[in-house]
């Protein structure tokens, strides 16, 4: 799979307007397969709530973080702690 996605991408309506999450874990699972859990954390209650969970496999990790340091590298205000 090439690193763009050159063809096009069908977004149902339930899911266009997205899910604000402000924390992720990366879960392990025992068939080989990785979960991103994204979630909505409250600091003051210490609770979280799942807004989404996605399955990949172990090899898209290093994709996925690519992508992610590309977009925080070309994000205007990204915070940048080196």
């Amino acid at each position: 799979m090439s690193d763009a996605l050159d063809c096009p991408i069908t977004v149902p309506e339930r899911v266009s307007p997205g899910d604000y999450a402000n924390a992720f874990r990366v879960v392990s699972t025992e068939d080989g397969v990785c979960v991103l859990d994204f979630v909505r954390y409250s600091e003051p209650t210490e609770k979280a709530v799942m807004v989404s969970r996605v399955r990949v496999r172990p090899a898209f990790l290093p994709r996925i973080r690519d992508k992610l340091d590309a977009a925080v590298r070309g994000a205007p205000h990204a915070h940048n702690p080196d």
